[in-house]
C-alpha cells in the first residue's frame, strides 16, 4: 500500500469568531431554576430506577412489601406483654391503706 505523504508546510491555524459576534454572559441561576432543574432529575432518576427494577428485579423487598407471616410475630410480641401499672402516687397508696386497715391514723404516713 502506498501512504500519501502528509503536507506538514502549513500548521492548522485556531479558529477565530467573527468580530461582529458578540458572545454573552450566562444569566446567574434562580431558586426556580434550581428547583426546576432538581424536580427533572429525581423524576429521570425514578422513571430509571422503575425500568432497571423490570427488568433485572428488584435489588431487595421493603420492609412494607414484606410477606405478612414475617411480621407477624414483630406485631404478636408487644401484645403477649403485660401493661406496667402505674406508678404509685401518695394518695393512691393512702386509699390502699384505707380500704384494708380503716385506720387514718395509721395510713396518714402516706400523705405526709
Amino acid at each position: 500500500m502506498l501512504e500519501m505523504p502528509r503536507n506538514q508546510s502549513t500548521p492548522l491555524k485556531p479558529i477565530k469568531p467573527a468580530s461582529g459576534i458578540q458572545t454573552m454572559p450566562l444569566p446567574a441561576p434562580s431558586l426556580g431554576q434550581s428547583m426546576k432543574e432538581g424536580f427533572g432529575l429525581g423524576i429521570g432518576m425514578s422513571v430509571a430506577r422503575n425500568i432497571v427494577d423490570r427488568v433485572m428485579g428488584p435489588a431487595q423487598q421493603a420492609p412494607a412489601q414484606q410477606a405478612p407471616a414475617q411480621q407477624a410475630p414483630a406485631q404478636q410480641a408487644p401484645a403477649q406483654q403485660a401493661p406496667a401499672p402505674p406508678p404509685a402516687t401518695p394518695l393512691a397508696e393512702f386509699k390502699k391503706c384505707m380500704e384494708y386497715k380503716d385506720d387514718y391514723e395509721a395510713c396518714k404516713i402516706h400523705l405526709e
